[in-house]
């Protein structure tokens, strides 16, 4: 399996969008506010996962308020409902899912590189890929930030401004076919 790691804010949410007002989505009673997002650089997500085959995975901090599988569920609907068309499978365990595994729940480092108290995103990244049965053929992870650690390889940096431009997916597209 191919497997994109995608951030939100920076990568799909640009500086184009996030002066436009939030949408709120409601699904079974849950309701979620959410910024809009590009289409350009829907486009751009879509070209990667059309051509590759790849399944997402939400490492973005979007997922710290959707970590409850109902509110998951309309963070993905929300996804679909913009333009986003590759098959979403998961998300990266949260900053205190993260510590609670490591048996230190409550206790966080701080510093550069660190997200919303504890870790950053790249070993929040390797937990997720450590916890998975299915063998992973090859991933990418595309981010507005740079705190991946021992995964920088894989790593494609977005601009903020733009989002994930022509260059960037083709970048990805070259990652993911690597075997």
């Amino acid at each position: 399996m191919k497997v994109v790691f995608l951030d939100i804010d920076g990568v799909l949410n640009t500086a184009t969008t996030l002066p436009l007002r939030e949408n709120l989505i409601k699904l079974g009673g849950i309701v979620v506010g959410f910024n809009q997002l590009d289409k350009n650089a829907i486009a751009q997500l879509n070209r990667v996962t059309d051509t590759t085959g790849a399944k997402i995975v939400i490492s973005s901090s979007w997922r710290i308020g959707c970590s409850t599988p109902e509110k998951f569920k309309v963070l993905c609907e929300y996804l679909k409902q913009q333009g986003v068309a590759g098959e979403i499978i998961s998300r990266t365990p949260t900053d205190q899912e993260y510590a609670a595994n490591l048996g230190k729940p409550g206790s966080y480092g701080t510093g550069p590189g660190q997200i919303y108290f504890g870790y950053c995103r790249g070993k929040e990244i390797q937990m997720w890929l450590d916890q998975q049965f299915l063998p992973i053929e090859s991933f990418v992870i595309v981010d507005d930030n740079s705190d991946m650690e021992h995964l920088t390889n894989k790593l494609v940096m977005t601009e903020f401004e733009v989002g994930i431009v022509e260059q960037d997916a083709d970048r990805m597209i070259e990652i993911l076919n690597r075997t």
